[in-house]
């Protein structure tokens, strides 16, 4: 109802009483709903939204725009019964800020394309320029991005027969009360019909977005070692000494030997940082915080995601995140000869021309040489392929510089995102390229191996293509990578069950050629939804983070190359949970790094010290 023509109502007395008793009225709220609802769109959405297959932000937002055509939230609120499932929406509605729908439309404006199809990459740096762009703050779109997630949880939910039977519950006492319609013929459209059975379920998921977020968290998961495995001890936990809310300590960790480095979006100053820790005599247990490296004041705001440490822990590279510069760079830091101390970036590497898109969104050293990845294809007339980029360092020692190289795909396709994930180890690097950066997906995602020539890295096409079997558009083949000798280890999306796993390829004696997998790694293990948001590998253990419980928490895992050499394997031999995770941590979320016997996984939005996303990084030790 309104103050406008087109707000009018028909008057139905019957429906008025149904709302009055508190049983809503479903048929109005459906008939407004097929009155402005394309209903080919709205069935392809309720198909996602149900079976929890791509409904991205993308399809968020064209979904809130239908919406907006059905009238206020309140209005649409108030159509819902107050009993079964949709009991105790009509005091929330009271909450419900009709504006924050421009809100969410200008976030999710903001992202590209890409962020809006994978939600999950968007990390802190990601979400302070979307908050920039879109008029909001960083905690705006946070709430965005965990609302959204518990979102696609409930329609998970629904999709199920119990939640099918407590809405044709709600549905029959409506139509009870309409004298037009018997029960059995109602639900029964209701079943079959996704514009109506959409529309009655929308202003409950709407609450979500508009209304302030519950604290979900169902406490912390006891921690397991699979008894069959090798066991493993959590060491410690650290968490940064100046840590803030969305401080985001642990989006990207790196190990060598007796150097630890966390990456963290802010901290109490509001610039990013790397805290350095290094072992003591005593052990990890013990580690404490050695040196916290930023960037040149005025030079940059916050430091970025991803990082990358040399073999020998005397270089660490990181995204130099926005600058005032016409152009991004990567940083590069250079341990002083008496240790590691609080210092700002040592060099600079840039791409020559300046402004390419999304450089230095994929990182990776050998500490002579620096792998840097480009995505392109920033969505605004750009539809440009990817690049990886790479550096040498010179006899004296880093300076700034423009690269030495570039290492090319020789069959480029606009938006393929070519250097979402690099890996870098002495005479071989190995580039990513997901494929995904349109959609539907541009080509199958793959890995691109190079071996250095004879004469030493130069601009060059790749030495091998490795691929999937069955090799698929959607495979999301290249958007995490680790090398280790001659094994590279890669996940992706599997078709059928398990949903996820993970590739392992090993080099033939002759070198690399063009070659599908050696071997794959799944986990059938009970719980678990998916794998490989997280992978390292050094030597004969790879780790690869697992998803629980609908991907609201997560475990590391461990899998071991039989002595055979590496074969499918559809469980790893170990499996351990943190001490403290809670719900939608991200634990171990593209932050995931191993180093002998010792890993370091990190949860980038765990709260702690009372501040929301600060983040913690956790230390375990094979035993």
């Amino acid at each position: 109802m309104g103050e406008k023509y087109d707000a009018l109502e028909p008057f139905h007395p019957d429906r008025i009483v149904s709302r009055i008793l508190g049983m809503g009225d479903i048929l109005s709220l459906i008939e407004r709903a097929e009155a402005q609802i394309d209903k080919k769109k709205a069935q392809e959405m309720a198909t996602k939204a149900l079976t929890g297959d791509g409904f991205s932000l993308e399809d968020f937002r064209d979904q809130l725009r239908q919406v907006k055509k059905m009238g206020s939230m309140k209005s649409l609120i108030g159509m819902l019964p107050s009993i079964g499932p949709f009991s105790g929406l009509q005091k929330a509605a009271d909450n419900v800020d009709e504006k924050q729908i421009n809100r969410v439309e200008a976030i999710i404006n903001s992202m590209t394309m890409h962020e809006r199809n994978h939600h999950e990459v968007i990390n802190g740096s990601r979400r302070k320029r979307i908050s920039r762009g879109s008029g909001t703050t960083v905690q705006e779109v946070n709430n965005l991005l965990r609302q959204y997630a518990q979102m696609k949880k409930m329609f998970k939910q629904m999709g199920k027969p119990s939640f099918a039977r407590r809405i044709r519950f709600a549905d029959s006492v409506v139509t009870h009360s309409d004298s037009r319609c018997s029960p059995r013929s109602h639900i029964y459209r209701l079943e079959v019909s996704p514009v109506r059975f959409i529309s009655s379920v929308l202003a409950s998921f709407l609450l979500l977005t508009w209304c302030k977020a519950s604290d979900n968290s169902r406490g912390n998961p006891s921690p397991f070692i699979n008894p069959s495995g090798q066991p493993v001890q959590q060491l410690i936990e650290l968490t940064p000494p100046d840590g803030t809310q969305d401080g985001r300590f642990g989006q990207s960790v790196a190990i060598a030997g007796d150097t630890i480095a966390v990456e963290s979006f802010s901290s109490e100053n509001g610039q990013g940082a790397v805290y350095v820790y290094m072992k003591p005599a005593t052990g990890w247990k013990d580690a404490t915080l050695t040196a916290e490296l930023t960037a040149v004041s005025n030079d940059f705001g916050w430091l970025g995601t991803p990082i990358a440490i040399s073999p020998d822990g005397n270089t660490i590279v990181v995204n130099g995140g926005f600058s005032n510069y016409a152009y991004p760079v990567v940083l590069v830091y250079v341990k002083p000869a008496g240790g590691w101390v609080n210092m700002t970036q040592t060099a600079e590497l840039y791409a020559t021309g300046g402004g390419v898109f999304s450089f230095g969104y994929s990182l990776a050293t050998d500490g002579d040489d620096v792998l840097v990845g480009s995505l392109g294809c920033s969505g605004n007339g750009d539809f440009s392929s990817g690049e990886a980029y790479l550096y040498v360092k010179p006899a004296g020692g880093w300076i700034d510089m423009s690269q030495t190289a570039k290492l090319e795909e020789t069959d480029p396709i606009g938006c393929d995102e070519y250097g979402y994930a690099v890996s870098i180890q002495g005479d071989t690097a190995v580039v990513g390229r997901t494929g995904a950066g349109m959609t539907p997906p541009v080509a199958p995602g793959g890995l691109y191996v190079f071996t250095k020539p004879v004469g030493g890295w130069a601009t060059m096409g790749e030495t091998a293509k490795l691929t999937g079997q069955p090799n698929s558009l959607t495979n999301g083949l290249g958007y995490s990578v680790a090398l280790s000798g001659g094994t590279i280890l890669a996940p992706l999306t599997l078709t059928g069950s398990p949903r996820s796993g993970a590739y392992i390829y090993t080099e033939p004696a002759d070198g690399w050629v063009n070659a599908t997998q050696t071997a794959t790694l799944t986990n059938t293990n009970s719980g678990v939804t998916s794998i490989g948001s997280g992978i390292a590998l050094d030597g004969s253990t790879a780790a690869v983070i697992a998803e629980y419980r609908g991907d609201t928490t997560s475990a590391l895992t461990l899998y071991e190359e039989p002595s055979g050499g590496w074969q499918n394997a559809s469980k790893p031999n170990v499996t351990v949970f943190p001490s403290d995770e809670a719900e939608d941590d991200y634990f171990g979320l593209r932050a995931v790094a191993m180093s002998g016997d010792i890993i370091v996984v990190a949860a980038e939005d765990a709260t702690r010290d009372g501040n929301m996303a600060q983040g913690a990084a956790y230390i375990f030790q094979q035993n």
